[in-house]
């Protein structure tokens, strides 16, 4: 009973930090477009796109217009530059920006991956300014291993799938734990009845190891869409790849095992239709 109680405690305690891990790495909706402005000064306008993948560079475009008129601004009046932040909040970048048209009146900066080797929220601040007037903005960089923003149906349908995956897996563990897979005996060693429960368990111990590998692949990939921490993604990617490897040779072993005991439930069987005892002699 303790043992039982043990295994089903660890059970609870993986679904509880599983279900934990992917549930707060969900990101929030993002707009399409934002606007920075100073009173009298410049508006900095950009398409919002701050998904990246690891390694993968990451090019800031945006116009800047005169807050008080609204006309476009263009290199020849005035001047862009960035500041790049990693997790910790220590600066690694300081960006000058470069047009993106012949006219000059777009801007953009590059950033290299080399900057973004590891999965996280990196912040930014784009500053633009002339002899007499600026404008700012700032905003996060999210990368991740995939490197984009799922949609709320792949979001709910991964979530769905995750759930039902983790109440399939706690059944059969739940099956395997309590049934019952014993010969019955009598008093007197009498073999009353052949238990075939013990086929049922196995099924189910082996369905929960299936189970077991559905989550493991899904936590990996929703680690990927999700997380912005390398660890996680380390640790389901690895305990895949071991479930998955072993899964074959979990299946062979299962099937010699299987015939042992059909064998042996088929003698005791033969044996209580004969009248005798298991371990010889006859019944009373």
């Amino acid at each position: 009973m303790c043992n039982k109680k043990y295994i089903m405690g660890i059970v609870f305690f993986f679904v509880l930090i599983t279900m934990s891990c992917s549930v707060t790495a969900i990101p929030p909706v993002q707009t399409t477009t934002t606007i920075a402005e100073q009173t009298n000064g410049m508006i900095i306008e950009y398409i919002q796109d701050d998904n990246i993948q690891v390694d993968e560079p990451f090019e800031y475009q945006f116009h800047v217009y005169n807050s008080s008129n609204g006309l476009l601004l263009d290199n020849t009046t005035i001047s862009c530059k960035g500041h790049m932040y990693d997790k910790k909040g220590m600066l690694i970048l300081t960006l000058i920006a470069e047009t993106q048209e012949e006219n000059g009146a777009g801007f953009y900066f590059n950033a290299t991956g080399g900057n973004f080797t590891t999965p996280g929220i990196f912040s930014y601040q784009a500053h633009c300014n002339d002899s007499t007037k600026g404008g700012y903005v700032s905003g996060t960089i999210r990368v991740s291993q995939g490197g984009n923003t799922p949609t709320p149906e792949e979001t709910s349908l991964l979530g769905y799938l995750f759930f039902a995956a983790i109440i399939f897996w706690i059944l059969c563990l739940i099956g395997y734990n309590t049934i019952n897979d014993k010969h019955e005996y009598d008093i007197g060693g009498n073999l009353i009845s052949v238990n075939f429960n013990k086929y049922i368990k196995m099924g189910l111990g082996f369905l929960a190891y299936l189970f077991t590998i559905i989550i493991t692949f899904m936590a990996w990939k929703m680690s990927i869409k999700f997380l912005t921490f390398n660890f996680a993604f380390i640790i389901f990617d690895t305990i895949f790849t071991i479930l998955w490897i072993s899964v074959i040779i979990v299946f062979v072993a299962l099937i010699p095992v299987t015939i042992i005991k059909v064998v042996g439930d088929m003698k005791l069987w033969d044996l209580a239709n004969r009248n005798l005892k298991p371990y010889g002699g006859k019944k009373r």
